[in-house]
């Protein structure tokens, strides 16, 4: 008996030196630059904290804060509400402190506040540019939404995806509350097929607007503003309506090392540490500047956001991402025929055809109305899983097939308007 004690006893001792060794795990969504820079600056005022980070997209950090056992998370930073909101919904995070409040004026925009999550700061979004590349191709200064689905900017553009980037996820739900869900697809089929390419990250999209290969993205802003510190040939102008998005933080609710994860969450929210986040490689707005946020007031209906997030990343993957050629191609067409029927003219019939090519282009298969009982049915929900389920699987192969038809049909529409055109 007085063995099996002893041997329990050195278990035990053996357990809590194992998690004193072991670094604090940081797991953020963001690029890796910005945050090595705060952790390092963190680790010269607390070398023995050891502080290892992990890099993830949201859904691949959902998994992983899902699977403790695997992988022991003890804090988190991100700019996704809705990654943070199901986090919370599933139990994973813990009760913070009351010493960490978040700004009243930051409140409304603060979608993911709670008791369990706290703010480091903020962003805005809006669309970075290229202007040699600009000057290259004879494109003027894209401002908005609206200029970026103008014919001149195929090709010419670049932006990430909702179900890869929860940044992304808010610019199309800010889209679709801003415009309506019909004229909110529309335009974002329009964006789609001025796309050259889409990126696997956010700050992909950064990446390729600084290397020219595009002339511009749809971006949050200190990506834009990181690399204009660096090169002059980048500009950055935010939106009329931009969002605020919150720079949030968290932590994990298994974390075996929170008195050490809470020193680092001091230091985040001190006055050294809102410096680094404000003049450093984060470049977000810290917290004691409320300018940015006063300017905008747009906040998006929070119970929609996080009702229909799984779907729409659904459905942007199967009308956007799985059809960006033929997307590409019915919107070059498009703006081919309608050029020529600009310069040339063309009949009342004529243009109807082209009215109604535009419409089979930018349509996507399920209304508002049927975007909610979906939801309501959890079928796209995985619960941590790599696949969909069956039925999941199965919807989006319909809503690709639907689409794949329409654009089929625009293609063969706008052919057809272009041999009339060069007979007439």
């Amino acid at each position: 008996m007085r063995q099996c004690r002893i041997l329990l006893t050195c278990v035990l001792l053996l357990c809590a030196t194992s998690a004193q060794s072991r670094p604090l795990m940081v797991m953020t969504t963001f690029a890796e630059a910005p945050i090595r820079a705060l952790i390092n600056s963190f680790q010269k005022q607390h070398p023995d904290i050891q502080v290892q980070v992990i890099y993830r997209r949201t859904a691949q950090a959902t998994r992983m804060m899902q699977q403790p056992e695997r992988q022991p998370i003890d804090l988190v930073i991100s700019s996704s509400p809705i990654f943070f909101h199901q986090l919370s919904e599933s139990g994973h995070l813990g009760k913070l402190p009351a010493r960490y409040p978040i700004p009243d004026w930051l409140i409304p925009h603060s979608l993911a506040s709670s008791e369990q999550i706290t703010v480091l700061g903020y962003s805005g979004i809006g669309i970075m540019v290229n202007r040699q590349y600009l000057k290259k191709h004879g494109l003027s200064m894209p401002r908005s939404w609206q200029d970026l689905t103008q014919p001149a900017f195929a090709g010419h553009l670049t932006m990430s995806t909702p179900s890869n980037s929860g940044t992304t996820h808010m610019m199309v739900e800010s889209i679709l509350q801003q415009q309506g869900w019909q004229k909110g697809w529309q335009l974002l089929m329009q964006l789609g097929g001025n796309m050259g390419s889409i990126s696997a990250r956010s700050f992909g999209v950064s990446d390729a607007v600084s290397r020219g290969l595009v002339g511009a993205g749809p971006v949050i802003d200190n990506y834009a503003l990181n690399a204009k510190n660096q090169l002059p040939f980048i500009d950055f102008h935010y939106l009329d309506h931009t969002l605020i998005l919150p720079t949030y933080i968290a932590i994990a609710k298994a974390s075996q090392q929170t008195a050490q994860a809470k020193v680092l969450l001091d230091f985040l929210r001190s006055k050294q540490g809102q410096t680094i986040i404000d003049q450093g490689q984060m470049a977000k707005v810290p917290l004691h500047d409320d300018s940015l946020a006063k300017q905008h007031n747009q906040v998006l209906n929070e119970a929609l956001l996080y009702q229909r997030a799984a779907v729409i990343h659904a459905l942007y993957d199967a009308t956007i991402t799985r059809q960006l050629p033929q997307l590409q191609q019915a919107w070059q067409q498009i703006h081919q025929v309608q050029q020529d029927f600009s310069h040339r003219g063309a009949s009342a019939e004529q243009w109807q055809h082209l009215k109604q090519a535009k419409a089979l282009a930018s349509q996507v298969p399920v209304n508002a109305e049927q975007a909610l009982i979906l939801a309501k049915q959890n079928i796209f929900e995985q619960q941590g899983q790599r696949r969909d389920s069956a039925q999941a699987a199965q919807q989006k192969l319909y809503w690709q097939t639907q689409v794949r038809d329409n654009l089929n049909q625009s293609i063969a529409l706008t052919n057809q308007l272009a041999r009339e055109s060069k007979h007439d």
